[in-house]
Order: structure tokens, then sequence, then C-alpha cells
């Protein structure tokens, strides 16, 4: 956004533009969720995110998180916590919803599992 900085909060779910991509990374539009707002403020030209799927079967409880439709999802989906990765704020389109407290408190307590053991 030029000229007005954006603020990203942990929990919002923006749609990002995952394309051009390399190999086997995830292309097209889809939805992501903010996993931390800090990164935005150390420096506003990029946002750590975590990629929403709607392929929810079979899906890892211990890395994955269901996140139910609350009317900004077209169905069920799974934030793929595994997936963090830094991108440009120019991929985030649009801001679509945002993750209740618990499904926040949830994503970080997997997140620590998975970063820091």
């Amino acid at each position: 956004m030029v000229g007005r900085r954006m603020e990203y909060k942990t929990g919002d779910v923006y749609v990002v533009r995952f394309h051009p991509s390399f190999g086997s990374e995830l292309k097209r539009f889809r939805p992501a969720v903010v996993v931390s707002g800090t990164v935005s403020k150390i420096d506003p030209r990029f946002s750590l995110i975590a990629p929403l799927t709607t392929s929810v079967s079979g899906f890892n409880k211990k890395y994955e998180m269901l996140v139910k439709d609350e009317g900004f999802l077209e169905k069920d989906s799974v934030a793929l916590l595994w997936y963090v990765r830094t991108v440009d704020v120019g991929r985030m389109e649009k801001k679509i919803g945002k993750l209740s407290e618990q499904e926040v408190k949830k994503m970080k307590m997997i997140l620590t599992s998975i970063l820091l053991k």
C-alpha cells in the first residue's frame, strides 16, 4: 500500500498471492493467517504467514490446525503451521477475516512446539 502503512495482526486472515512459486511450493491465490504481527512492525514490507488449505482429510494435529469456516472461508480449512514464511506485503491481496482468540491461542501453542523444541 503506497502512502499508507498497513498493520498486520496475529490471527488476521488474508488472501495471499503465492505465485510465482518454485518447484513444490504452494501456488495461486489462497487464504493465509498472519502468524506474527511483530514482523510487520520490524519491517513493514513483510509479514509472517501460514497458508490455509481445504485438504482437511488426514491433517496432522501436531503441526497443523483445523480452522472452521466462520463465514470468511469457502469451507473448513487447515492452517499449515509447519509452512510459515515471510512474504512481501505486496502478496497480501485483502483481509477476509480473523481467527477466534481460542484459535490464535492454539496456533501459538503449535508454533511454539514446532519452533522451540
